[in-house]
C-alpha cells in the first residue's frame, strides 16, 4: 500500500530532485565539474538541514502539545 510522505521528507525529496535537475542542467551546459560538484553538495546538504530542522521543529510542539500523564 502507498504510504503518505511526512512533510519533511517531502522537502527532502523536492530539495534532492531540485539539485539533481540543476547537476543534470550544469552538466549540459559543460560547466566546470567541480563547481558542479561543490554547488550539489551544498544544495543536498541544505535539503538535509530543512528536513532536519523541522523534524525537530514538529517533534518539540508535539512534546508540549501533548498532555502529561504523571
Amino acid at each position: 500500500m502507498l504510504q503518505l510522505l511526512k512533510p519533511s521528507e517531502l522537502r527532502l525529496l523536492l530539495c534532492l530532485l531540485y539539485a539533481l535537475c540543476n547537476v543534470v542542467t550544469r552538466l549540459l551546459k559543460k560547466d566546470d565539474s567541480d563547481s558542479i560538484f561543490q554547488e550539489l553538495r551544498q544544495l543536498l546538504g541544505l535539503g538535509i538541514l530543512l528536513g532536519l530542522e523541522f523534524l525537530i521543529s514538529s517533534d518539540i510542539i508535539y512534546t508540549m502539545e501533548v498532555e502529561l500523564t504523571f
